[in-house]
């Protein structure tokens, strides 16, 4: 049996990545509870530990500062192909399901890297887990957009889904908006600009009359449509290739 990329630390409960330098949590069983190349150079920090965990100033600059990053593919079984993932030392800060826009950064060469992200996107699309367990750099978002994802990621689980206005509210970015819809639109908006798809689930953020759009028009549409099958928020359709 191979070594895992990680560590156990027993006492506080969390596998510790030797492929990043941030704490990562074991992603949760069936049972259990359910981008673009250019890298800012600020307000870059390491995702929380806990989902309950939130940056109380998405926008300040705090933690370690992202290093370099590379890009590396994972095949998978969705109606788009293969994810293209960038990493840096703190986590995954790009996903993607169409195209690769790792444009002329690096290939990614760390094999603990490597090795945890297939293991765990892998093992998620399979239906053999309900969490990620991956560490997330937060550096390709900053300010109201960071807040609302950091929202989504935190409070919104495996097999459940919240509209666009919903996400809005409960983000507190929008209070001082009044113009009805403004907020859900550009929720909406965000969702598309998600620098970490997958990671942060933008497939749960639905339309309050039916699923919504996705990024990639047809073919966006029908991965978002897999994974909430996935998930159990859809029934499988005939031509459902995931698992059962």
């Amino acid at each position: 049996m191979a070594d895992r990329p990680e560590s156990y630390d027993g006492a506080r409960g969390v596998w510790f990545s030797r492929a990043f330098r941030v704490p990562v949590r074991p992603a949760a069983g069936p049972a259990e509870e359910g981008g673009g190349p250019h890298v800012p150079q600020s307000e870059a920090h390491s995702e929380p530990q806990s989902r309950r965990t939130s940056d109380p100033q998405p926008g300040r600059r705090t933690g370690p500062q992202p290093g370099p990053m590379s890009w590396l593919t994972v095949e998978t079984p969705l109606p788009s192909g293969p994810m293209h993932i960038a990493v840096t030392p703190l986590g995954v800060a790009a996903a993607g399901y169409l195209g690769h826009a790792g444009g002329e950064l690096p290939h990614c060469t760390d094999e603990s890297k490597i090795a945890a992200v297939t293991d765990r996107i892998g093992a998620y699309l399979a239906g053999r887990s309900r969490e990620l367990g991956l560490p997330i750099d937060w550096s390709l978002s900053t300010g109201p957009h960071r807040a609302v994802l950091q929202t989504l990621w935190r409070d919104v689980p495996f097999g459940r889904t919240i509209t666009y206005g919903e996400l809005a509210a409960r983000s507190g970015v929008f209070e001082s908006v009044t113009e009805p819809g403004l907020a859900a639109r550009t929720v909406g908006q965000m969702m598309a600009a998600n620098p970490v798809a997958l990671l942060v689930p933008c497939h749960r953020v639905v339309a309050a009359d039916g699923i919504g759009g996705f990024g990639g028009g047809r073919v966006g549409i029908d991965v978002k449509r897999w994974l909430l099958t996935l998930e159990g928020v859809l029934e499988p359709t005939l031509d459902w290739n995931g698992p059962l």
